[in-house]
């Protein structure tokens, strides 16, 4: 993958993400994107990945782009598999979505699956990911803490809101897949 089309579309990611940053109340000043009632840790957790992630193991993930809850494919949007927070992503790998949405697979190191039989302490028997998947006319999607496990092709939806149905809002919308919900 050419390195200037990579740096380009990293510069991009990262406008929109500072331009939502102002606009947004939801943001808090410091420099990361903490957004309230959201757990502490989602930004911890999102370094640490590059620490676990490539210690023998090879995970595959397939992003699936649709609109009007899920009934439309997104052709062309473009997804970022990235580490790190959005303000300071490390940037793993590209794609374009095709006609049906989806984007290429994309192969991702991760732990051996034999750290699964270890104990939790030792290593964490799989890798995580965020992704960011941008297309004209829609509202930006970022998938936070995306778990990838070895041998295994995991499907990640992404179901993008259109620009004029956001009322003028074009902040991220953050999914964050270590939230804690209570039920």
């Amino acid at each position: 993958m050419d390195k200037t089309l990579i740096e380009s579309y990293r510069q991009q990611a990262m406008n929109m993400f500072n331009i939502a940053r102002t606009k947004n109340p939801l943001y808090n000043s410091v420099s990361e994107p903490v957004l309230k009632n959201m757990p502490e840790d989602i930004h911890e957790n999102s370094d640490k990945n590059e620490e676990t992630n490539g210690t023998g193991g090879t995970g595959y993930v397939i992003v699936n782009v649709t609109t009007l809850r899920s009934l439309y494919p997104v052709h062309g949007a473009d997804v970022t598999v990235f580490t790190g927070t959005l303000e300071s992503m490390n940037i793993i790998d590209t794609s374009k979505t095709d006609e049906n949405g989806k984007s290429k697979i994309f192969e991702l190191d991760v732990p051996s699956e034999s750290y699964s039989q270890a104990p939790e302490d030792v290593v964490v028997p799989y890798g995580t990911y965020n992704i960011l998947v941008t297309a004209e006319k829609y509202v930006p999607y970022v998938l936070m803490n995306v778990s990838v496990f070895d041998k295994v092709t995991s499907l990640q939806n992404a179901n993008l809101l259109e620009d004029f149905a956001a009322d003028g809002n074009t902040d991220p919308i953050i999914n964050d897949e270590k939230q804690q919900y209570t039920l």
